[in-house]
């Protein structure tokens, strides 16, 4: 069925659907940053980029741009109210943990990455250890390419019938934003049938 539409001149890019990451990085002086964005997404896959944008007084592109390191940590639905703080309150990893301690009664667990120094979070199902690769400033923001080296999942969710692995995403639900709303969806519409005959190769 075809929908009436009418153009909108006061644009609001809030209305697409966007992934929810938390970005953390570590500074010179190896205090940590880590914030809550939706301005993310994947950008090549060969190699395979994922871009994140900051405002210029945020503490973890602060961070970012001393290191040239960074973790895209991925949460699932479960994970909506530590994920929400630690993207309204700003400053260093300790003092929002500090906070989110007496607000919501629960911290979360920074782990060592392994090809870089800033860390992962713990409780988030994925992570992508990401180096800069370079950076570009897009109006009022600093937008990083960075580049992955590696990534973790989590075990339980892993599955091994493809030849470059593949999430269970049965048993888990994705966190989007739409606007300033969090969402989420678990239903199964369907496969891509990308031309996976291409001279470069499957994209996904």
């Amino acid at each position: 069925m075809k929908l009436p539409k009418h153009e909108f001149r006061r644009i609001r890019i809030a209305h697409l659907p966007r992934a929810v990451v938390v970005v953390s990085s570590a500074g010179r002086d190896g205090r940590i940053g880590a914030a809550t964005i939706s301005w993310v997404g994947v950008l090549s896959s060969r190699p395979t980029i994922i871009g994140v944008s900051f405002l210029p007084d945020s503490y973890t592109r602060a961070c970012i741009v001393e290191s040239r390191e960074f973790v895209v940590n991925v949460p699932d639905a479960t994970m909506v109210a530590p994920t929400n703080y630690l993207g309204s309150v700003s400053g260093p990893w300790e003092v929002k943990m500090k906070g989110m301690k007496k607000a919501l009664k629960k911290s979360l667990t920074l782990h060592s990455s392994k090809l870089i120094k800033a860390p992962r979070i713990e409780e988030y199902y994925l992570n992508f250890e990401c180096r800069v690769l370079n950076s570009v400033q897009i109006g009022l923001y600093d937008c990083f390419l960075g580049e992955v080296l590696t990534m973790w999942c989590n075990k339980a969710l892993y599955r091994a019938d493809h030849s470059r692995g593949r999430l269970d995403t049965s048993r888990f639900s994705p966190l989007f934003c739409i606007g300033d709303e969090y969402w989420t969806s678990g239903k199964r519409l369907g496969v891509s049938t990308e031309n996976k005959r291409h001279f470069h190769g499957p994209q996904h």
